[in-house]
C-alpha cells in the first residue's frame, strides 16, 4: 500500500510538474506573439514618423521659399519704391538656396543681378 501510495504521489508529482511547464509554454508563446504583434506596430510607428519627417522637411522648404518670395515682392512694390540693394541680397538668397530649381531661375533671371 505504501508502494502504490508513493507512486500516486509522484505520479500527482509528475503531472503538476508537467502542467507548470504546460502552462509556462503556453505563457511563453502567447508573449512571443505579443512581442511580434508589438514589432508590427513599432515598425508602423517608425514609418509613419519618417513620413511626418518627410513632410515637416517639405513645409519647412516651402515656407522658406514663401518667405523670399515674400519679401522681393514686397522690396520690389515698396512704396518708397525698389530697394535695389535689398532686392539683389533676396534674389542672391533665392537663387543660392533653390540653385536646382529651374523656375526658380527662369523668374529670378530677369531680376537685378
Amino acid at each position: 500500500m505504501k508502494v502504490n501510495t508513493e507512486r500516486e504521489i509522484r505520479n500527482l508529482t509528475s503531472f503538476w510538474s508537467d502542467e507548470a511547464a504546460l502552462r509556462e509554454a503556453t505563457v511563453e508563446v502567447e508573449y512571443q506573439g505579443q512581442l511580434e504583434k508589438s514589432k508590427v506596430v513599432l515598425e508602423k510607428v517608425r514609418e509613419n514618423i519618417q513620413a511626418q519627417n518627410g513632410s515637416y522637411d517639405r513645409i519647412l522648404i516651402a515656407r522658406r521659399l514663401l518667405n523670399l518670395t515674400t519679401d522681393i515682392y514686397e522690396t520690389a512694390n515698396a512704396a518708397t519704391g525698389p530697394d535695389n540693394t535689398k532686392l539683389k541680397e533676396t534674389v542672391d538668397c533665392l537663387r543660392s538656396e533653390f540653385s536646382t530649381d529651374s523656375l526658380i531661375d527662369a523668374v529670378t533671371s530677369s531680376m537685378t543681378s
